[in-house]
């Protein structure tokens, strides 16, 4: 939270696995931390706390050193960020906060006023926790991840590798078309994984779209628009001797798609 130019300001944040806050009230910046890990996987219940000149944080009861601030009352105006901040925010004095939170989250308290997480404002790619959860990213079956918005050619030499599991037999794996024929698709099919392309030397210029696409594009070589349900993980494309990474996270649109991790099959 902060105001509009951020000359006051309070970040609550995860660095390095420990829990830190940064602050200014408007004479100059305030930080504090704990030395207590906080991502190991287990619910931890951590505290902010702004007095009229000091601030503290704790973790499971266990609390920082006071730390002064040289201002006395913090003023600040819009709205109250949890988990991340918008892709248009600009952080222009409050550091580097800008990746979301890979967690859950539960029984926020703001000013001893319980807030109701489901009558937020807005959301985006916030869903529910995972009673038990496993490496890699959910895909709801109702979404997609869309990477090199560019474009990316396929060429005449390509190789896709994933992990992967789905809870339907049918969806979309993976689809790169260009506008007129020239395209690659991999799909399941009644249980089966589909792989068609329209040419020898496939001249796309289209980004990749996983586990799905939206309404208004077209994927020449894929039989239908059935989108992915389940958990993958390990996405990588090669072409000759260079390959490419997918992080989930990293695309540049995932809607219904959690990057950060799976349901356990046991859950």
């Amino acid at each position: 939270m902060a105001n509009a130019n951020q000359q006051d300001y309070a970040v609550l944040q995860v660095q390095g696995g420990r829990l830190l806050l940064s602050c200014d009230l408007g004479k100059g910046p305030a930080h504090v931390t704990l030395t207590t890990p906080i991502n190991d996987g287990l619910w931890h219940t951590v505290k902010a706390e702004f007095s009229k000149k000091t601030v503290m944080v704790s973790v499971d009861g266990t609390e920082s050193d006071r730390t002064p601030t040289k201002g006395h009352t913090l003023d600040v105006e819009g709205k109250l960020y949890l988990g991340g901040l918008p892709a248009t925010y600009t952080a222009r004095r409050i550091g580097n906060v800008t990746h979301s939170l890979a967690a859950c989250v539960q029984d926020v308290m703001f000013s001893g006023v319980r807030m109701n997480l489901s009558a937020a404002l807005s959301s985006h790619a916030a869903g529910a926790c995972f009673r038990r959860a496993q490496s890699g990213s959910f895909f709801s079956g109702s979404g997609y991840a869309a990477f090199m918005k560019e474009g990316y050619n396929v060429g005449s030499d390509l190789t896709v590798s994933l992990d992967f599991r789905s809870t339907a037999p049918d969806g979309v794996l993976l689809g790169i078309s260009s506008t007129k024929v020239d395209a690659i698709g991999l799909e399941l099919v009644s249980g089966q994984v589909n792989i068609t392309n329209t040419f020898c030397v496939s001249e796309t210029k289209n980004p990749i779209y996983v586990g799905g696409y939206p309404a208004d594009v077209k994927q020449n070589c894929l039989s239908s628009r059935e989108p992915f349900r389940g958990c993958m993980r390990n996405l990588r494309v090669f072409k000759g001797h260079v390959s490419d990474v997918l992080d989930f996270s990293a695309a540049f649109a995932h809607p219904h798609v959690f990057p950060h991790s799976c349901p356990d099959t046991a859950a």
